[in-house]
């Protein structure tokens, strides 16, 4: 019964990887999660959903479950190493790529952040200055307060 569950998932993921081929991410990730559903330790079907993530630009994720696909492996290949070989390699492959990703959109969104703070701060400043400016100056005062008193309670403990 494994190996009709395997063979049912590697036809699920072939047609996931021609899906892939013509850019129908929709398509491919639905036939991917029935490979996957199939035999769920599918190095390949595993493979294909990292790679169906990467694209979808959810490079997190993909990380992820490179992580696990990876953490597989070795239960797959026992007996084979050299197959064990062949597939670890796209994997980290993968994963170094989706990092790098990772690490830009996370540089990325922190300067949108920034800059979405700058102009909601210079919106502030524009329309009252002053009453923005006490604002200001009464918040860093509760927060120096609080940190005095955090540091008294340490001190007491």
């Amino acid at each position: 019964m494994q190996d009709f569950a395997r063979l049912k998932s590697q036809v699920c993921n072939n047609l996931s990887l021609c899906y892939c081929q013509l850019n129908d991410l929709e398509q491919a990730d639905i036939w991917n999660n029935q490979a996957l559903l199939e035999d769920p330790d599918y190095p390949k079907a595993i493979f294909r959903k990292c790679a169906i993530l990467e694209m979808q630009g959810r490079f997190a994720n993909a990380v992820e479950m490179v992580g696990w696909g990876l953490s597989l492996l070795g239960n797959e290949f026992v007996d084979q190493p050299e197959e064990e070989a062949k597939l670890k390699i796209p994997f980290e492959d993968l994963k170094e790529r989706c990092l790098k990703l990772v690490d830009q959109e996370s540089a990325l969104n922190t300067q949108k952040l920034k800059r979405d703070v700058e102009e909601e701060l210079l919106e502030c400043l524009g329309k009252n200055r002053d009453a923005c400016l006490e604002d200001l100056f009464e918040n860093i005062d509760k927060t120096q307060e609080e940190a005095e008193n955090d540091q008294v309670f340490i001190t007491t403990k």
